[in-house]
Formats: structure tokens, C-alpha cells, sequence
């Protein structure tokens, strides 16, 4: 009944024809039944359609209307759980088991037309358990990762902050029965291999990026010092020198050419692997849309974390949505709500973000 009533109030918002109400009204249908009414950034029991009557209708220009369900329409970009479930599904098979593989390989000298036999060997199974992936935020979605991954031990998950003491005694002790079972014995109970994990970025600036007077800042460079810290402990949970290997499951081309740009020289051994690269290309460019992001982003959404970002954090213009949250680094009507913000201009986001940082949580 929502969606009939929101519906109608589409066809008084929007100036098309009978057969376009029919065509586009059925595309977004499907949409919003495979997609976009899974959001979890809407209200408790609120939907698409609701939110999509609502959101045009703070738009005077129907011009400026149809603009925009035509872009929800053929550019939007909405990360489903099962799409990021499906990119999570390839980290291990796809990307760190050949990487282990080639390692062994090399540890034990098998040519490489032969490598695909070095998975049965035990320099193999020693190494792979000999690798662990902390997650560098909620988003990395270890309990998945670990679904995903049959082969590997649930001791071989964690996230960073959650390694304290008690823990990292823990991962050692069971590490060292592990290589036993596996009859190497004369290994070290350390890890070899550290990835790091997690979801989506579209900048890359919070993942690393160098201050002006030469000092790093971001995740890695704190992860550095975590893992310099565990292969110092007095029981060194990771060798001195380890593999190292980032995995985004989603990243801008933008955030990745980021990324390995300070990698190259932060710290250049290490590997970033991209599952799912969203090409240049998806960014908004159109002039009647960044007209209309402009005009849309309210003041109130500034602080100093991110500044005035009408067009996305970063001006990366991303028309991308996940489906737990919408990134700041897309375009501000998909994400910049203010409806509940006092002193506002109460503007309304169809996929209102959670904010990380907030006046409010100091």
C-alpha cells in the first residue's frame, strides 16, 4: 500500500509519459525488490519507493527530477550483501592461495609447471598456517571471510585491536600445536604471512596518506606498528620481516592508484590486491549533476574531518551506495541527510549515512 501510494505520488512529482511511468516504474520495482529495500541505513519498516517520492520531491525543477531518476535508473551503483559476499568468496582460492603456493614453491624448489602440486605438500599447509588476517575495521567481515575460507583455522582471524596480550599468547600456543600436527616441528611457532583486510575505499586517504612535513597517517601505518610490535613481543607472535599482502574487497581506481602511490614508498614489499575495482569511468562527470550536488549539500554536514564535500569526499564523485552505508566519497544527494540535524536545511539523502564521526559522539 506504501509503495502504491508512493507511486502515485511519483506520477504528480514527474513529467513522463504513460509509457515511460510504466517502463521506468517496473525497472525500479525489480530494483528495489533485488536491492535497494535492503538498504539497513533506512528507517525501521521504510522503503525504496517511500524514500525515492521523498527525496525528489525537494527538488523544484522537475527537469532536476527526471535528471535524477534517470541517473538512479542507469548509473547508480549498489553494492548488494550477496555481491560483497561474492567478491569476499575470492580472497583466499583467487588471490592468497597462489600466493602461498608460489612461496612454497620456491621454499622447496618445484619448477613452475608443477606448481599446482605444491598445495599437497607440507611446506605448503605449514606456510598457510602460518598466515593470519586482521581485519583493519568491522567492515573487513572476518565471520565471512572465515566461511569463505574452509582451508585456513578460525585461530588465524582477528581483528587488530581485538590482539591483546591474552590473545596473541593464544594464537602462538595454537599455532605451535598446528605446525606439530602438520610434522614440522622444527618451524617456528610465528607468523609468516600477515594480510590485511577490509571493505570498501574510495578515496584510499584514510587507508594511508603522507602529512606535509613527511609523517605518516592512516590504518597501515598503525598496522605497521602493530606488527612491529607482535614480532618484538617477548613471545613474537609474527617473524621480523613478514610477507605482507592489503586486500580491499572494493576500491576506486582513484583510492587504488592512491594506495600504491604511498605503498611505493611507505613500505614497497607490500601487496595490494583490489577484488573489485570500480573503474574511473563510473564517475559522475555530467554537469547538470554536480550543478545539482552542489546546490544540494547542506553547510550543516561540514566538520573537520572531510569539509565541504558536495561532489564526494575527495571530489571522487562516486555514484556508488553499499548496502550497509553510503560512502562520503559519493555524490552528496545520495548520502547528506540533515532532516533530523538542528539548525539545518533539512535536507533529505535517498540512502542516508551513517556518520562515523558526529558532533553528537564526540
Amino acid at each position: 500500500m506504501r509503495d502504491d501510494l508512493a507511486r502515485s505520488v511519483l506520477d504528480k512529482l514527474l513529467d513522463w509519459t504513460d509509457q515511460e511511468s510504466s517502463d521506468w516504474v517496473a525497472e525500479l520495482a525489480t530494483m528495489a525488490s533485488y536491492k535497494f529495500d535492503d538498504y539497513e541505513g533506512f528507517s525501521a519498516g521504510e522503503r525504496f519507493f517511500e524514500r525515492l517520492a521523498r527525496w525528489l520531491a525537494q527538488f523544484s525543477d522537475p527537469s532536476d527530477r527526471r535528471r535524477l531518476v534517470d541517473f538512479v535508473r542507469r548509473e547508480l551503483v549498489f553494492i548488494s550483501r550477496n555481491e560483497m559476499n561474492q567478491a569476499i568468496s575470492c580472497v583466499y582460492p583467487h588471490y592468497i592461495k597462489p600466493m602461498l603456493a608460489e612461496r612454497a614453491a620456491h621454499q622447496i624448489g618445484v619448477p613452475e609447471y608443477l606448481r599446482y602440486r605444491v598445495v599437497s605438500d607440507t611446506a605448503f599447509k605449514i606456510l598457510r598456517r602460518k598466515t593470519v588476517f586482521l581485519g583493519l575495521s568491522d567492515g573487513a567481515r572476518l565471520d565471512q571471510l572465515r566461511r569463505s575460507s574452509a582451508e585456513l583455522s578460525h585461530e588465524q582471524f582477528s581483528l587488530t585491536s581485538e590482539l591483546g596480550n591474552h590473545a596473541q599468547q593464544s594464537m602462538v600456543a595454537k599455532l605451535r600445536e598446528a605446525i606439530g600436527a602438520l610434522g614440522g616441528d622444527g618451524h617456528d611457532p610465528a607468523f609468516e604471512m600477515v594480510v590485511f583486510v577490509d571493505d570498501f575505499y574510495g578515496s584510499g586517504t584514510s587507508l594511508i596518506n603522507q602529512r606535509d612535513d613527511g609523517t605518516w597517517r592512516g590504518k597501515l601505518p598503525r598496522a605497521c606498528d602493530h606488527i612491529q610490535a607482535l614480532a618484538s613481543a617477548e613471545v613474537p607472535v609474527i617473524v621480523e620481516n613478514p610477507a605482507v599482502v592489503i586486500v580491499l574487497y572494493v576500491a576506486s581506481s582513484q583510492a587504488k592508484s592512491h594506495i600504491e602511490l604511498m605503498l611505493a614508498e611507505f613500505q614497497p614489499t607490500w601487496k595490494l590486491v583490489v577484488v573489485q575495482e570500480l573503474p574511473q569511468h563510473l564517475k559522475t562527470v555530467a554537469s547538470d549533476l554536480l550543478r545539482i550536488c552542489d546546490e544540494f549539500f547542506d553547510p550543516t554536514m561540514e566538520d573537520k574531518h572531510k569539509g565541504s564535500v558536495p561532489r564526494g569526499y575527495m571530489d571522487a564523485a562516486l555514484p556508488v551506495v553499499l548496502f550497509h552505508n553510503t560512502p562520503n566519497n559519493s555524490i552528496s544527494p545520495l548520502w547528506a541527510d540533515t532532516e533530523f540535524e538542528p539548525d539545518s536545511l533539512k535536507k533529505r539523502a535517498l540512502f542516508p549515512r551513517y556518520e562515523r564521526h558526529h558532533a553528537d559522539r564526540p
